[in-house]
């Protein structure tokens, strides 16, 4: 999966990485994405924490809700 690459190819680079999503159809790609990332991570002792938060933001004259996701790394 392509956005699951592209997290884990970020986090892997800066250590963290943070999705934006809007919409009800892009949440459920970025949430299996994160899954995958957090499982692909894992296989390569890794263990991340995944920190979820929100906003609202004015898109085309509308109000929406963007949910943000961060993956950070567990510090032991």
């Amino acid at each position: 999966m392509l956005v699951a690459e592209v997290v884990a190819d970020a986090f892997r680079r800066h250590g963290v990485a943070v999705v934006a999503i809007v919409g009800v159809d892009a949440f459920a790609v970025a949430l299996k994405a994160i899954i995958l990332v957090k499982e692909c991570l894992a296989l390569e002792g890794k263990t991340v924490l995944i920190i979820p938060s929100f906003a609202t933001v004015e898109v085309n004259g509308e109000e929406r809700s963007v949910v943000y996701i961060s993956v950070e790394e567990l510090s032991a």
